[in-house]
């Protein structure tokens, strides 16, 4: 990001804003500790021939504290579920390639269809298209284990040394295991008839 568009973050104006609204905010100014809260707000503004300026404004942020990332971290696990369809290099593999998900064990669900696909069966390419235009949570943790979040955490950490997702946005088996331990994922890529849009008995087991 250009210097002529970044700016500084402001470290007042939030907590000005809150101290404005007891009636809303007395509990979180009162406990902030305890509540372990941090605010970073950024606004975006865009001048006449349509380019960004930046103002951010943060409540408490600290770099040696953990931030919960919220939705946000469903970005770069849509990208990075798509670099590691690449990354694989298994001919007929691609990011529509439709997905059989087994359960490995407890607190895993099974996933052979789809029906907000218009083929009917899941894929990585309708997992991010639900996370970009709904937000959607299960298609988060489907993308998260498809990856793993030892190689996740790994290939975020190699564009942003201070960041890390331990796990999943809603609890899954994930939770049990250490965040470098691999974790067992049942997925299955298969091949679709050109026919009867079902799979056949090609199929691609993703390590």
């Amino acid at each position: 990001m250009s210097d002529a568009y970044a700016q500084q973050i402001d470290t007042v104006y939030l907590e000005k804003l809150l101290q404005s609204h007891p009636d809303l905010f007395q509990n979180i100014l009162s406990h902030p500790t305890k509540n372990e809260v941090q605010i970073l707000y950024t606004q975006i503004d865009r001048d006449k021939s349509n380019r960004p300026h930046f103002r951010s404004y943060s409540y408490r942020l600290n770099p040696n504290w953990y931030f919960y990332p919220a939705s946000t971290v469903k970005l770069p696990t849509a990208i990075l579920a798509l670099e590691k369809i690449n990354d694989l290099h298994l001919a007929g593999l691609t990011k529509d390639t439709p997905l059989r998900i087994d359960s490995a064990f407890e607190k895993q669900t099974k996933v052979l269809v789809d029906e907000s696909a218009a083929n009917g069966l899941p894929s990585v390419a309708q997992y991010v298209k639900k996370i970009l235009l709904t937000s959607d949570n299960d298609a988060q943790n489907r993308l998260f284990e498809f990856i793993g979040r030892a190689e996740l955490n790994a290939k975020l950490k190699n564009t942003a040394p201070n960041t890390a997702i331990s796990s999943t946005v809603l609890p899954l088996a994930t939770k049990e295991y250490g965040p470098n331990t691999p974790i067992p994922l049942p997925f299955t890529m298969e091949k679709i008839s050109s026919t009867n849009k079902r799979p056949n008995s090609t199929q691609k087991t993703i390590p």
